[in-house]
């Protein structure tokens, strides 16, 4: 496989598994330009080698491709591209002028001096340019830009998902756009918006003023980290005239932690959706099997009625099982690359990139699937 055929391989087997660039975006939380980088070989778009590798890797095996090979193709082709040293190892340099060289040497040192001169009469006025523009350059570095490597847009109600390193967070607020960024994985995780730095721990909640109107935009929820050092992080909108309390303050973490396992019932009429009475399930003494066969790349967690959460990013073929004695709660950041059963009876929980949260629970009429907002 030649190198013009590594974006062609990309681009042939996502159309053949009729993946579109925004859904493989979305999926695989590589920014889109880069993924359209890789498929049209655009190489310099990266910041870095190491960068322009891990989202090959990560997009080869996201299309089932081998990565390995790909990876080894794009460093050989590298290294073909590098200039030939035979140059170098040619004499063919000409013989210095050293009576020129001289004689430019003494020009130079003559310009110098009477720039000297001049510097010193206007001395008064230049000394203080220079300390601004050093005092400018000095502020300039104690807040560097960080190198945001993708962006990610929060326009709905709830936002949750793994972030990369170096992430921006674009978050509308009225007719505005603001920003949260997700600087290197620390742990406290330190989030920087617009208007502060948040430091949050795992299961730690911050409500967040993005307009600087004294009243929160967003709730921020930092859910724990992955394997890989990734954390999960959950936005979610504050709907006017709701019940915000100060940040950070004990009941409003409280309130916040309560609200985000909430079945049933939405502060927003818009997202209501009914419970789910699941026909056949009229055995309440019996415990529920839950399967979940994966498809695609899907963020899964689960939290069992003692409070005991199961977490990770699953990947196609991998299967999720476990049995729920009374009731369970789910997040899915996927619902159409997983197949959801219980005892056996498949439920279809959403479409391609629609993320679900709901609880299976048993009633004395049977068992149910009620949202959870």
């Amino acid at each position: 496989m030649s190198m013009e055929s590594i974006g062609e391989k990309l681009t042939q087997q996502r159309e053949q598994r009729s993946i579109s660039i925004d859904q493989a975006a979305r999926e695989t939380h590589i920014a889109k330009r880069f993924l359209e980088a890789l498929e049209n070989e655009h190489f310099d778009t990266f910041p870095g080698e190491s960068y322009l590798i891990g989202f090959l890797r990560n997009y080869g095996d996201y299309l089932e491709l081998d990565s390995d090979e790909l990876i080894s193709l794009y460093k050989n082709t590298q290294i073909q591209e590098q200039p030939s040293p035979i140059d170098e190892l040619l004499d063919t340099k000409p013989k210095p002028n050293y009576p020129l060289i001289i004689s430019i040497l003494v020009a130079v040192t003559v310009i110098a001096g009477g720039a000297f001169l001049l510097a010193g009469l206007g001395s008064g006025s230049g000394g203080r340019t220079a300390d601004n523009n050093t005092a400018s350059a000095r502020q300039q570095s104690e807040s560097p830009e960080r190198d945001i490597r993708e962006t990610v847009s929060f326009n709905s109600e709830i936002l949750e998902q793994e972030f990369s390193p170096m992430t921006a967070v674009e978050v509308s607020v009225g007719d505005e756009q603001y920003r949260i960024e997700i600087g290197e994985i620390t742990s406290p995780l330190l989030l920087h918006s617009d208007r502060e730095t948040l430091e949050l721990s795992p299961n730690e909640i911050s409500l967040v003023d993005m307009d600087g109107d004294e009243t929160p935009d967003i709730r921020v929820m930092l859910k724990s980290f992955l394997d890989n050092g990734n954390p999960v992080i959950r936005f979610d909108r504050i709907i006017a005239g709701t019940n915000a309390q100060t940040p950070n303050s004990p009941a409003t973490e409280a309130a916040a932690q309560e609200s985000l396992v909430n079945p049933g019932r939405s502060i927003e009429p818009s997202r209501e959706r009914p419970v789910q009475q699941l026909t056949g399930l009229t055995d309440t003494g019996a415990n529920l099997l839950v399967e979940a066969i994966f498809r695609g790349p899907v963020m899964f967690r689960f939290m069992n009625a003692d409070g005991e959460i199961q977490q990770r990013m699953y990947g196609s073929g991998e299967r999720f099982q476990t049995e729920i004695s009374d009731d369970g709660y789910f997040w899915i950041s996927n619902a159409g690359k997983l197949q959801f059963s219980v005892n056996g009876q498949n439920i279809r929980l959403g479409s391609d990139g629609q993320p679900r949260a709901f609880q299976i629970r048993k009633t004395p009429e049977g068992t149910e699937l009620a949202p959870l907002y």
